[in-house]
């Protein structure tokens, strides 16, 4: 039985990969501990070793994967694969049982870090390595659990391929090496590994077409840099959420094809505190070149919040370095408190000072009828709506005042963030 459902691993992971790129499937050993492979060892020698030391760090997860980064226990793996389960049961390659409790997610870098509990001895794992130092075409390893073909007899895949890409944005807070190794559902939370049997990625997302959810090619793993750049906050979170930074209050002009221009900058926010002034130009975020607000968004969320990094901006044609504190993202807001004196009707009582409804002129006995084009009747559809629309937006507002229906514009503000 084992060896048929190696041999079906195989089989579905070689029909996962129908990139440009050659890839192979490489049969799984598990070992209790590896040593690291040497440059200087031949090719064949240090893949077998690269695999080896992979394998002897993976464990799986639920129907998912994760590695071992540290003798001590740590675990990295999705923050979509652990879930909002706390306490796991994982199994190393060796088919041994482990207690498991997660110690920090980041849902928007798709990160979750768990902690081994009760082991007597070191544990062999898969140290950090730099993805930085990644370049396309170099060979690359993906260890995971593809469709569960693993789960019966604790036996993860490997697939070999080579890096396509490195630093891409695929989400808000994403650095990404692109691979062509074959990684399908049940890998996400994997290693993927470089030669020297060491981490470059977290697996956690493909590229599909048709709705299909298998590998064509393009598999995107999240950076051991990223990783590194989230690893003290995940330690520290004591089993809370470690948020992607940045700055809020700020507006950059929305298009790939221009610099990142600063369009508007909130007062009192994160963005007026760094010093960031409407027509700023920035280059460079964290010492990381940027050309368009989406990669300077993206930049910024590369590190937690609470991290305090460099910004280089350019202005007035004199080039400058402005150090800023990244925050969570904030939620939109009015600046009132609401009364609901009738099922149908939202009564504001209290206008907050130097608030966006102050500044727009909404005034204490002011009944909330519309926002934009929705209906205000209650608090809850307030606050649904809230939680879609951005700081900085200007919005019209509708209310009723002495019997009659009066109009305005309200550039809204931000709530507290972490």
């Amino acid at each position: 039985m084992k060896r048929l459902l190696c041999g079906m691993a195989i089989l579905y992971t070689a029909l996962g990969c129908q990139g440009p790129q050659p890839t192979a499937t490489m049969p799984a050993a598990p070992a209790p501990t590896a040593p690291a492979p040497t440059a200087a060892a031949p090719r064949g020698d240090r893949l077998r070793a690269a695999i080896d030391r992979a394998v002897a760090a993976y464990v799986f997860i639920g129907g998912g994967s994760g590695t071992i980064i540290s003798p001590d226990g740590l675990v990295i793996t999705n923050a979509h694969v652990a879930g909002s389960t706390r306490r796991w049961r994982i199994k190393g390659a060796d088919g041994t049982g482990y207690q498991a409790e997660v110690i920090g997610t980041a849902p928007e870098t798709d990160l979750a870090l768990l902690t081994i509990r009760g082991h007597a001895e070191p544990l062999p794992h898969l140290p950090l390595g730099d993805s930085d130092a990644l370049d396309p075409g170099d060979p690359v390893l993906a260890v995971g659990n593809p469709f569960g073909l693993g789960s019966l007899d604790h036996q993860p895949t490997v697939t070999l391929g080579v890096v396509s890409a490195i630093h891409v944005n695929r989400t808000r807070a994403g650095d990404a090496v692109v691979t062509d190794a074959p990684i399908n559902p049940g890998n996400s939370g994997g290693a993927l590994a470089n030669l020297d049997g060491e981490l470059v990625g977290v697996n956690g997302q493909i590229a599909s077409r048709y709705g299909l959810r298998t590998n064509t090619g393009a598999g995107f793993a999240i950076s051991s840099r990223q990783v590194q750049r989230y690893l003290p906050a995940l330690k520290q979170a004591r089993g809370g959420v470690v948020y992607a930074g940045t700055l809020n209050g700020l507006s950059l002009a929305n298009s790939a094809s221009e610099p990142a221009k600063v369009a508007r900058v909130l007062d009192d926010s994160g963005a007026a505190e760094a010093g960031l002034a409407a027509g700023d130009v920035i280059l460079s975020v964290d010492d990381w070149p940027v050309s368009n607000a989406f990669e300077a968004l993206a930049a910024l969320a590369r590190n937690p919040a609470g991290t305090s990094i460099p910004l280089t901006v350019r202005r007035d044609g004199q080039t400058e370095t402005l150090l800023a504190r990244l925050e969570s993202q904030g939620r939109a807001a009015l600046g009132v408190v609401l009364a609901q004196d009738d099922p149908q009707s939202l009564k504001v009582e209290k206008v907050t000072p130097r608030s966006p409804a102050d500044r727009a002129g909404i005034q204490v006995g002011d009944v909330l009828r519309r926002i934009g084009r929705y209906r205000l009747n209650n608090r809850s559809a307030l606050q649904r709506l809230m939680r879609r629309l951005r700081p900085g937006a200007e919005v019209p507002i509708a209310v009723e005042r002495d019997g009659k229906l009066v109009r305005m514009t309200v550039t809204l503000g931000i709530t507290p963030s972490q």
